[in-house]
């Protein structure tokens, strides 16, 4: 079907702020031309070997925010948050992508608790994708994505981990760790 080809740009700035923190902000855009996306544009049945995906262009755009402060610190960590939104075009239709995701969060906290031992927390979430409609019946499966810029979405996604390590000098410059997740 030929070459795909996409032009990307963003911009951003970043600034120290109090306590050795770290923030930045960044801008993108993805403008993406002649596009095969297998889930994406059409409806059809996910068995047939001889199905050609049609073409489509396609955009994201969004804000990121990033703030840090260095592990090398007693306590340190990260937190992230994207807006964002991805829209497929295939012809002069345009609907969000069946793999938009309007929100993504990520934070992360950890300590040196001292005697080379280290702890954290990561928590992460993000909105749901497009809701996927499958339907037809036995030998004869649909799959339809979304046409819409406000589709019905899936359940939002929600991770807490947390960690544990130990560290053993074994040497000026080497170490070996035991870490429980």
């Amino acid at each position: 079907g030929g070459i795909q080809d996409a032009l990307q740009s963003s911009a951003g700035v970043e600034v120290d702020l109090p306590g050795e923190i770290t923030a930045s902000v960044n801008a993108f855009q993805n403008v993406f031309h002649d596009m095969s996306d297998t889930l994406g544009v059409s409806e059809r049945d996910p068995f047939d070997l001889s199905y050609r995906e049609p073409r489509s262009d396609g955009e994201a755009k969004g804000l990121e925010v990033y703030v840090r402060r260095r592990l090398t610190k007693r306590v340190s960590g990260y937190a992230t948050y994207t807006l964002s939104r991805t829209t497929r075009t295939p012809g002069r239709e345009r609907f969000v992508s069946a793999f938009d995701r309007t929100h993504v969060a990520n934070a992360a906290v950890a300590v040196d608790l001292g005697r080379n031992w280290r702890a954290g927390v990561r928590f992460t979430v993000y909105t749901g994708t497009p809701v996927i409609a499958t339907g037809g019946g036995p030998g004869n499966p649909l799959v339809a994505p979304p046409r819409s810029l406000d589709p019905e979405r899936d359940p939002a996604f929600y991770r807490l981990d947390f960690r544990v390590e130990k560290k053993w000098q074994l040497g000026k410059t080497a170490w070996i760790s035991v870490v429980a997740e």
